[in-house]
Order: C-alpha cells, then sequence, then structure tokens
C-alpha cells in the first residue's frame, strides 16, 4: 500500500525519494489516538460543574465522582494497553477504525448516562480505547517510517 510512497536508493539508506509530506500527514492521522486521550482525560475537569449540577451533588459527593470518574479511564487505558497485543492480529488500520467506533459507542454511553455506573461503562470503554490507540499508534509509526525518518516523524506521535 505505502511502496508506492517509499523508493530507497540502492544502499535502502535513500530518503531524498520518499514523499515526506504524505508521511507526515500520514503520522499525524495516525497520532490522533494519543490528542483523543488527552482530551478524554481532561474531559471531566470541563464538563465537572454541568455534572454536580445535573445531579445535584455538593462538593464531597463531586470530588467523590471525579475521582471515581477519572480513574476508571486510566483504568481502562492500562487494560487498552496491556491486551492490545492480543487484538494487533486484525490488522492495525482495521483495529484502528474498530476502536474509533468502540470510542464512539464508549463516549455515548458516557453521554447519556443517567447514573454515575453507567457513566463509568462508558469511560471504562473510552479509556480502553485510549490505551489501544497507544499502542496500536506507536506500532503503525514505527512500521510505516523508514528508519531514518523515525525519529523525526516518531516526534509527532
Amino acid at each position: 500500500m505505502l511502496g508506492s510512497h517509499l523508493s530507497a536508493g540502492s544502499d535502502g539508506n535513500n530518503t531524498k525519494d520518499i514523499n515526506k509530506g504524505y508521511m507526515f500527514c500520514n503520522i499525524l492521522a495516525t497520532s490522533l489516538g494519543f490528542m483523543q486521550f488527552g482530551v478524554g482525560m481532561n474531559s471531566w475537569s470541563n464538563t465537572q460543574g454541568a455534572f454536580q449540577h445535573y445531579f445535584g451533588w455538593d462538593d464531597s459527593e463531586t470530588t467523590l465522582y471525579g475521582d471515581i470518574l477519572q480513574s476508571i479511564i486510566i483504568l481502562g487505558a492500562a487494560i487498552g494497553a496491556l491486551s492490545c497485543s492480543k487484538l494487533l492480529s486484525i490488522g492495525k488500520l482495521r483495529l484502528m477504525f474498530i476502536l474509533n467506533l468502540i470510542l464512539c459507542i464508549g463516549v455515548g454511553i458516557t453521554l447519556i448516562g443517567e447514573k454515575v455506573w453507567i457513566m463509568c461503562i462508558g469511560r471504562l470503554i473510552w479509556g480502553f480505547c485510549f490505551g489501544a490507540f497507544s499502542v496500536v499508534s506507536a506500532k503503525m509509526a514505527n512500521e510505516i517510517l523508514p528508519i531514518e525518518l523515525s525519529g523525526p516523524f516518531g516526534a509527532i506521535n
């Protein structure tokens, strides 16, 4: 698939013929999984006041539920990162599409949750996808980049 964009010289180390613009866009798109992780981790602090008002929590309940909802996403990320090697058998690109679909489901569950435990399920799914993305995107970048470009382009990740 990427062979038409990569052509090394006879020594195998020539990167002048590589379409670096294409590579940059490809690696940037692959690295968006990490950006999603940051957004997901920060999403609670931006919406905490709205949830406090909606559920009628006092300050101590807001702190407790906030800690739980933040921690559950980290737990999901750990599970996703540790179990991702088993999922890679279906292919990295296909797995990224599937993870995006599952991520949308997790976010949807979180948004429609009327109870904290429902929101926890959604955020656990959400975290699972982030953790898996952190592994898949790094592996994808290593797979498509020539060794000579893995440093500069790997920094995008």
